[in-house]
């Protein structure tokens, strides 16, 4: 037997550590004595009844098993099973905004909207692939641009697939959602996602009105108007390097304001120059790791969802059962790839078929982490998958390149806050945070 390769200890209390397998996604505790045991390969001196726990738990293997097989098995099996079927819909390019760091040009670039007659087919194409997947349940993610601005057409999706909707994700910058729009949406199961940028005065810099007005009272209200119909709600901080050091602020702002409750959800993003739009000064980046955001979220009472997705892919819509749908009716590998026509992986039909696949669909849903050389042995493999193809692909115009996600470099301090956020009263106390990288 040897220890496994995806073995992460995270410092407990009373001198004892916390093993987490990144493969398995089992959690032991141990003693110092056990962790210097398996640390050093010396697991001859450890009795028989611990020796089957750490085998059924992934945390020892069979000497000559290659790991790597394992992972190959089972992101292939996540990649392929079935899950809630998505389907992410672009109503429009148009937007509402006009933030200064936007992907899609101050949301200018492009401004065509779904006609009637694509919003049927594409009805008609969710239709028949839950029949013909015979799934439980879907996801419905409505984008953009901002896609309250035909919220008409939201509403007709959800009236049509009212039966199949387990989730209908609302991806807004949530100054038009109002009490009427969360009113009406109550009666769905809804997620709100939306962004701030700061505290007030950084965010209004960045994600003005296209009249140049600060839009951080309208958002804030709108997160209020989601709250009271009990919806679930992620926030998204976007992050540069003046939010970085201001992030105590909104916080404290958010407490004061009473938006701090079990159903919404804090997560960090460092703002990127992703695409040709963007024109944002490459002086206000950060490259700092947002761990550090993500405990100071903790210790004031949010919680959290940390990037990175919890399974072995890198991103739910890696899976063959996501469905990325722009205003044309085309098929993209994901939403940020809106635009690329290179990507275009298909098509709907005017009876809600798939006219054909194009190679690029190919192209991404056979992409492999283990055949890119920086990610084949690399410890963290099990947590990121390879990293977000998009972003590979902008760096390096191929997805089959890594994508270091911001953890690689305090992967324990991320586990950490993992555990902690799907299991507050068992790991907050339990992980002694100070004592990690």
């Amino acid at each position: 037997m040897k220890a496994s390769k995806y073995n992460f200890f995270l410092p407990a209390v009373d001198e004892k550590w916390l093993i987490f397998n990144a493969l398995s996604k089992a959690t032991l505790m141990v003693d110092k004595e056990a962790k210097a045991l398996l640390e050093n390969e010396e697991l001859d001196n450890l009795d028989s009844k611990t020796l089957q726990l750490l085998e059924r738990n992934g945390i020892i293997v069979d000497s000559e098993f290659d790991e790597r097989k394992k992972f190959k098995y089972l992101y292939e099996k996540e990649k392929f099973k079935k899950r809630p079927l998505g389907f992410s819909l672009t109503l429009t390019y148009k937007c509402n905004l006009s933030c200064s760091y936007c992907y899609q040009g101050r949301g200018e670039l492009r401004t065509d909207s779904m006609n009637e007659e694509t919003m049927n087919s594409a009805i008609k194409f969710i239709k028949k692939t839950v029949e013909q997947l015979n799934a439980d349940e879907i996801l419905l993610h409505f984008y953009g641009g901002e896609p309250l601005l035909e919220v008409k057409k939201i509403f007709k999706f959800l009236k049509e697939l009212r039966p199949y909707i387990g989730t209908a994700m609302i991806d807004s910058n949530g100054v038009l959602f109002t009490k009427e729009i969360a009113s009406r949406l109550g009666i769905y199961p809804t997620l709100f996602e939306t962004t701030l940028a700061g505290p007030k005065d950084l965010h209004n810099e960045r994600r003005p009105s296209k009249s140049g007005e600060g839009t951080y009272e309208k958002i804030i209200n709108g997160i209020q108007n989601a709250l009271s119909e009990s919806m679930k709600v992620h926030l998204r901080i976007d992050i540069d390097e003046e939010i970085y050091n201001r992030v105590d602020e909104l916080l404290d702002d958010l407490s004061e304001r009473g938006i701090q409750k079990k159903q919404m959800v804090v997560s960090f993003n460092r703002i990127e120059p992703m695409l040709k739009g963007s024109e944002y000064p490459t002086s206000l980046l950060t490259e700092k790791p947002v761990n550090s955001l993500y405990e100071l979220a903790i210790e004031k009472g949010f919680p959290v969802q940390q990037g990175g997705y919890p399974g072995y892919l890198a991103c739910y819509e890696q899976s063959a059962n996501w469905f990325s749908i722009d205003p044309g009716g085309f098929f993209y590998p994901c939403e940020g790839f809106f635009g690329f026509e290179e990507q275009k992986t298909g098509k709907i039909g005017k009876n809600g078929d798939i006219l054909e696949h194009y190679p690029p669909y190919y192209d991404w849903h056979l992409r492999d982490p283990l055949s890119i050389e920086e990610c084949r042995d690399c410890k963290i493999l099990p947590l990121c998958g390879g990293g977000c193809p998009f972003k590979a692909y902008l760096k390096y115009g191929d997805y089959n390149r890594p994508d270091c996600p911001w953890y690689a470099q305090t992967p324990k301090s991320y586990i950490a806050q993992y555990l902690i956020s799907k299991n507050y009263d068992k790991f907050n106390n339990l992980i002694d945070r100070s004592k990690l990288e």
